[in-house]
């Protein structure tokens, strides 16, 4: 017999950006569970999905009806040692066989969180979501008149890394009506998400075939908060829009703006 645990959430997507290279597309993705009682163990097909929740939408827990679980509470924890005696719990109403959350109602902070299921019949295995930040990052170029310059990310509470994509055309993000990140006009020369804790990033770091900058030109970047370090795939699509800077020249030495 198998036990099927769903997540269901709001789906996060940015398909705009997954045609331009710069990311992918995220949808909440059904986690199985196979039941050797008295416990349920992964099934290794769908091992690696995780997902990104926003601290007000709903996380649910289902499975089937016929394993007519007793008792059943969904608990989370910052690591697995702490998951049984964890206070931030839910647990299933009446003849319900699922359970509903989110991370606001039980304090859930911003990162990793692990969850399992304990009911009469056993307990689940581990697994982990993110918790997302509605933060967006920010990043300032420190030394735009170099051939590499650097971008230095303002860090987020609780966000471990951050992604970057440089454009050398204008563009716009902006959420579709289905909530999915819709972009255009962007023509991406390079992208990056670094690793745990890096907030100053050089430009091309990591890029195979690097495009020169030409000096006089503006380029136009966009920042991301990253909840696996280098990985595209857990990109938040939280972002404070898209920014400029005119390579070659020191901002410094610009004149002035005349009024009247």
């Amino acid at each position: 017999m198998r036990l099927l645990l769903r997540h269901i959430v709001h789906l996060l997507t940015w398909s705009g950006l997954l045609a331009a290279g710069l990311g992918g597309v995220w949808h909440a993705h059904a986690q199985e569970y196979s039941v050797e009682p008295p416990r349920f163990i992964f099934d290794d097909v769908d091992k690696g999905y995780d997902l990104l929740f926003r601290p007000d939408h709903i996380i649910r827990v289902q499975w089937p009806t016929e394993y007519n679980l007793s008792n059943a509470t969904l608990r989370w924890a910052r690591s697995p040692a702490a998951l049984a005696t964890s206070e931030r719990a839910a647990s299933a109403t009446g003849g319900d066989a699922f359970i509903d959350v989110t991370a606001e109602a039980l304090d859930m902070a911003v990162g990793q969180w692990y969850g399992q299921i304990f009911a009469d019949q056993g307990v689940s295995n581990v697994f982990f979501i993110y918790v997302e930040s509605e933060t967006p990052p920010t990043a300032a170029v420190l030394n735009p008149e170099s051939e590499v310059p650097t971008f230095e990310v303002t860090p987020v509470p609780g966000v471990p890394a951050y992604g970057i994509g440089v454009s050398d055309t204008p563009f716009t993000v902006r959420l579709d009506p289905d909530g999915d990140l819709a972009v255009e006009g962007l023509s991406l020369i390079w992208r990056y998400v670094g690793a745990t804790g890096e907030t100053s990033i050089p430009y091309a770091r990591d890029a195979v075939n690097p495009v020169p900058l030409e000096r006089g030109r503006t380029y136009y970047y966009i920042v991301f908060n990253a909840y696996e370090p280098s990985d595209v795939r857990f990109l938040s699509s939280v972002n404070a829009g898209v920014f400029t800077f005119k390579n070659g020249i020191d901002p410094s030495q610009l004149a002035a703006p005349t009024l009247g």
